[in-house]
């Protein structure tokens, strides 16, 4: 295991590698100080997890991060390895389903020594104490929340070492050009889960096999919501980010939220909810003073789905969610950013955002769209 296959998520071309290295390299530390300070309570913990809840099925997924909570087949014994916090936060409730939980960010100490110092020995370490680990438990499956990322990247070759298949969940829709593996799950895992056919089709037009690549449905955890009906005559609207300023991009998304704040604010209070990464990069894929308010990070998509009546955004995973609890969700493109289109396979409306206050002022005859999507049921493997 070479650094280049570790860190190989933030070798991108530009600036944007080098910042995205920079903030993983500030939070490791934060990291690795409270795993070194909470090691012994976290050691307890897992040793109480693994003797509270034995095996009961030949086959065990060892599942890493918590957007694949829940979306496991229970034919299978599922372990479920989180981040510091989740950890904490998850474990009582993860003990009570019957699953083990253990915590991956324990490691972080070495991937300090390792990227600060260049440190090979301590990377073989880490390798080594992993394989004796996914050994240990008698993992068949690994499945992973996205697979760039050095946690993840290190997994996967651990498990390909001990012949472990390893697989991918996609983990939001895909509205990107590029198709690069900042942007596109499946190019490190032996398999990805995507889905459903539109984003099947994504993926292999970018070049994926399309072999590794299986059909599953929408995660499960996006249906969970029930709100109120919509207002029709002063529909409250929100709009959602996506991270775009990450991207190649950003620059024409931004000109797109601007254009579209200036049609929709003389007529409509607009509201913004920024996507989780906007919030730990600091830096929002609209301008601030355009919006009535920015929505603080603790303000849950349960929340806001209750709130609001409308929801736009570019390409976000929420539109999903939104569009089934009832409400209008609708993805904006224009003549300089035209995203792949959500409208094919998900229940919201595209529209160009030069046509935007047409058609808002024509929401009376535009309620939610009512189309059929392709729930997951329990992801099930091929072991």
């Amino acid at each position: 295991m070479n650094r280049e296959d570790v860190y190989a998520y933030y070798s991108l071309t530009g600036d944007l590698g080098i910042q995205l290295l920079g903030k993983y390299k500030k939070v490791i530390i934060y990291k690795a100080l409270a795993s070194v300070v909470l090691l012994p309570v976290i050691v307890v913990l897992e040793v109480l997890s693994t003797v509270l809840v034995p095996r009961k099925r030949k086959d065990c997924v060892c599942a890493l991060g918590q957007s694949n909570y829940n979306e496991v087949s229970q034919k299978y014994d599922v372990d479920y390895h989180l981040g510091l916090v989740s950890f904490f936060s998850f474990f009582i409730r993860t003990i009570k389903a019957g699953n083990r939980v253990y915590c991956y960010d324990k490691y972080c100490i070495l991937f300090f020594i390792d990227i600060y110092f260049t440190n090979s020995l301590t990377r073989r370490f880490l390798l080594n104490l992993l394989q004796r680990s996914m050994k240990r438990r008698a993992y068949s499956i690994l499945l992973v929340g996205n697979d760039t990322k050095p946690n993840e990247k290190v997994h996967i070759i651990v498990a390909r070492m001990l012949d472990i298949k390893s697989y991918v969940y996609q983990h939001g829709v895909w509205t990107g050009r590029y198709g690069s593996p900042y942007e596109l799950d499946g190019w490190h895992a032996d398999f990805l889960y995507v889905f459903d056919e539109k984003n099947k089709q994504v993926a292999i037009t970018h070049g994926l096999d399309e072999c590794r690549i299986l059909s599953v449905g929408y995660p499960r955890r996006l249906f969970n919501y029930q709100s109120k009906p919509i207002c029709i005559n002063n529909p409250k609207i929100c709009i959602l980010g996506a991270a775009a300023h990450r991207s190649s991009y950003s620059e024409d998304i931004e000109e797109l939220m601007r254009k579209l704040v200036m049609s929709l604010g003389s007529n409509y209070v607009v509201d913004y909810k920024p996507h989780p990464v906007e919030f730990k990069d600091n830096s929002f894929d609209i301008d601030e003073k355009l919006v009535s308010k920015v929505l603080p990070k603790s303000c849950s998509m349960h929340e806001v789905i209750g709130a609001y009546d409308v929801f736009i955004s570019i390409g976000s995973t929420a539109l999903i969610e939104t569009s089934a609890a009832g409400k209008i969700a609708i993805q904006i493109y224009s003549d300089r950013y035209a995203s792949l289109d959500m409208s094919e396979s998900t229940a919201c409306y595209r529209v160009n955002v030069d046509d935007i206050l047409r058609f808002m002022k024509g929401i009376p005859n535009n309620q939610s769209k009512d189309r059929k999507i392709y729930i997951n049921q329990g992801l099930v493997f091929d072991v």
